[in-house]
């Protein structure tokens, strides 16, 4: 193939690349796609503490379920307990924080397109009942011998032995 017909080529192809480019760009169907109606949730995982203060809980795992019961997204609340789940498609979701040594805390929440929705779930700590359970075996039979000492006393050391009640006088 001659130089000419080479360049001819490649004009046709850039001329051809920029039309379909600019028709992709214009069609009305690809800015539609482009713009898909997202909503998003905001929120933090906490507990509340005797004196009414809350302490925010990082890393507790976040998971967001549709309301058919497919598991949407997980994420973690982050060093100050807070956590965000955007891009979501409108609809009814289940929020649920978890964290060891807590109680899962649920929230059911509905997205809007281009609405953010905050939340807080208060999360309580786990109950912990510690019980003691004391068992011990007795032997069938007690043998005389395993309870004694087995040494024997004299007559005259119990005779000569002083008494409860006895008081010795100094000479």
């Amino acid at each position: 193939m001659g130089r000419a017909a080479h360049q001819a080529n490649l004009r046709w192809i850039t001329f051809i690349a920029i039309h379909l480019f600019e028709a992709a760009i214009a069609c009305p169907c690809g800015a539609a796609m482009a713009q898909v109606p997202t909503g998003s949730i905001k929120g933090s995982a906490f507990i509340v503490d005797r004196g009414g203060s809350r302490s925010y809980i990082p890393g507790a795992r976040i998971r967001l379920v549709s309301e058919g019961g497919i598991i949407v997204r997980e994420t973690a609340s982050n060093d100050i307990g807070r956590f965000s789940l955007e891009l979501l498609a409108a609809g009814r979701y289940s929020v649920t924080a978890e964290h060891s040594g807590m109680k899962p805390s649920e929230q059911w929440v509905t997205v809007n397109p281009g609405a953010l929705v905050e939340i807080e779930l208060e999360m309580r700590l786990v109950e912990v009942k510690e019980v003691v359970a004391v068992s011990a075996s007795i032997p069938e039979t007690i043998q005389p011998s395993e309870t004694s000492s087995g040494s024997r006393r004299q007559k005259s050391t119990l005779a000569n032995a002083p008494n409860l009640n006895e008081r010795l006088l100094p000479s």
